[in-house]
Parts: C-alpha cells; structure tokens; sequence
C-alpha cells in the first residue's frame, strides 16, 4: 500500500505544493520528496502528520491508498 501516492494526489487536489504540505509537517521538503520517490517509506507519524497538513483523516488516505493497490492487482492481467 503506498500512502505516500495518496498523500501526493490529496496535495494535488488541493492545489498545494509538496514544499507546502512539508511545511505544514515542519519536515523538509526532501524527506517528504524521498518518500514520494520511492526512495524510503513514510513512518506511520508522518501519514498523520500529512493527513492533519491536508485536513484529510489519515484512514481516509490509507482506504485510498489500499483502494488503489487492489484496482491497480485487478488490472493487471494474469499470465
């Protein structure tokens, strides 16, 4: 499950800017890039942290975010 996509197209949504969202965090936008990137995974602190930035609960974004997965398994074909 990648909470870290939800988190981005949440921010999207909103119009506001990943600087932004890390901000409101009191983060560095680089960690929050790194997480988006794949490079590391958010600590669960951080989805909650991102949830309240975005005014969105974090269980919201990890429904989300599990919807996606099983959407994106769905369409994949089977060999």
């Amino acid at each position: 499950m990648n909470v870290a996509l939800e988190i981005r197209a949440e921010a999207a949504r909103q119009q506001i800017t990943l600087k932004e969202v890390a901000h409101r965090m009191n983060t560095y936008p680089e960690r929050l890039s790194r997480a988006f990137n794949g490079e590391r995974k958010l600590k669960y602190s951080e989805v909650i942290q991102a949830a309240n930035a975005l005014g969105v609960p974090a269980s919201e974004l990890m429904r989300r975010a599990e919807e996606a997965e099983k959407q994106a398994e769905s369409e994949t074909p089977s060999r």
